[in-house]
């Protein structure tokens, strides 16, 4: 079961408009889903912020974490608690683009062994490849990609948890890692081509474009940024490690990546491959298990061994991203059924129905208007 609640406060002053509040949270939510990121960056933002250590405490007391998840490089914390805390003390700095800064100029060694084999690629394309191939040792639950499209590479990343949310600050550290990286093999000498925030325009955005060097576009299906493929072959500067070097840690990186994904329930795995193909792929629960290495069968029986189905997943999946198109983008229906592998836009509205018992547009102006004068709605 799903449950939105929505909470709208009275206006109190005449003219002043109301302000609406949601939350979301399902049988299934952020915390019985293992997402995890290291803690590190953390650390960083504080130092740049410098804020007092009793606040900072407060915060992380707040969230239930202590000073401890941020002393060690390679300590994972749960990632609704990071993305929160990154953006609360973003909100701290004068410095509006600090989340692009700091991840623009980031130390490798920090993101751990991934950092460290990184480090060693002899080209900018290996670097990437391993910086994508890699990403679950320090952050799962994200998809996080990397393709070449007429020339270009284009580099997306988007947290799969739709309730994770806002989450603009982490997308811009980590496209600024991804610029880091650029920018250590082509010493600068590069722009993008394109750089997309799925967030909307803030106030930091004509600062962010000068740090960038490019004018992102806002309210996108993906983070991503793109560039010419032509640098790939780019060499990493005052690079002295050998090719073999790097081959055996990019191989024993693989290896690990592949016991974090063989140490998740299956149920998990398969959340995470319906919500990366929901907008590119039909949901197509074959498919599925193929990716993940097993048959139809036998993904059948893993799920039932767990109590669960591949449906149950699947509408669990829609009902999040459904909820969350409606209230941050302004998609049109037809496209957010699309989006969400139904046929049309009836099937989508009969669906949604069925969860919440009202239709999609009731949601979407509830999101947009905030009337309500201090009433509480539960949709389930």
């Amino acid at each position: 079961m799903l449950y939105i609640f929505v909470f709208t406060t009275k206006r109190m002053v005449k003219g002043a408009p109301t302000l609406t509040r949601f939350a979301i949270c399902s049988h299934i939510g952020i915390e019985e889903l293992p997402l995890r990121v290291i803690a590190k960056p953390l650390t960083c933002l504080i130092d740049e912020v410098s804020i007092s250590g009793d606040l900072v405490g407060n915060m992380l007391t707040y969230e239930d974490l202590t000073s401890q998840h941020l002393s060690q490089n390679e300590v994972l914390i749960p990632l609704g608690k990071f993305v929160n805390l990154f953006e609360k003390i973003s909100d701290l700095s004068e410095n509006r683009c600090i989340s692009w800064d700091i991840g623009s100029t980031y130390e490798l060694n920090i993101l751990g062994e991934l950092g460290y084999v990184v480090s060693l690629a002899p080209t900018l394309g290996e670097a990437l490849r391993c910086l994508v191939n890699g990403f679950e040792t320090i952050q799962t639950g994200a998809k996080f990609t990397m393709n070449i499209k007429d020339d270009m590479v284009i580099i997306q990343y988007q947290i799969l948890d739709q309730t994770i949310w806002p989450r603009c600050k982490d997308a811009e550290l980590t496209l600024g890692i991804v610029a880091m990286i650029i920018s250590k093999h082509c010493k600068n000498q590069w722009l993008p081509n394109c750089i997309t925030y799925e967030h909307s325009e803030y106030a930091a955005t004509e600062e962010l474009n000068s740090r960038t060097r490019h004018a992102a576009l806002y309210n996108q299906e993906f983070n991503s940024i793109s560039f010419p493929a032509s640098l790939l072959d780019q060499r990493a500067e005052n690079s002295a490690s050998s090719h073999a070097d790097f081959i055996k840690r990019s191989n024993a990186l693989n290896k690990r990546v592949a016991e974090i994904k063989k140490s998740q329930a299956i149920s998990t795995r398969v959340k995470f491959a319906i919500m990366s193909d929901l907008g590119s792929h039909t949901i197509d629960q074959t498919k599925i298990a193929e990716d993940l290495g097993m048959s139809r069968r036998t993904l059948r029986r893993r799920l039932s061994n767990e109590n669960i189905n591949f449906q149950a997943l699947v509408d669990d999946c829609r009902k999040k991203t459904a909820y969350a198109s409606l209230t941050r983008t302004k998609l049109p229906l037809c496209d957010i059924a699309f989006q969400l592998g139904y046929s049309d836009q009836t099937a989508f509205t009969r669906a949604f129905s069925r969860w919440f018992g009202c239709s999609p547009k009731h949601v979407r102006d509830l999101s947009k208007s905030g009337d309500g004068g201090g009433s509480s709605i539960i949709l389930s």
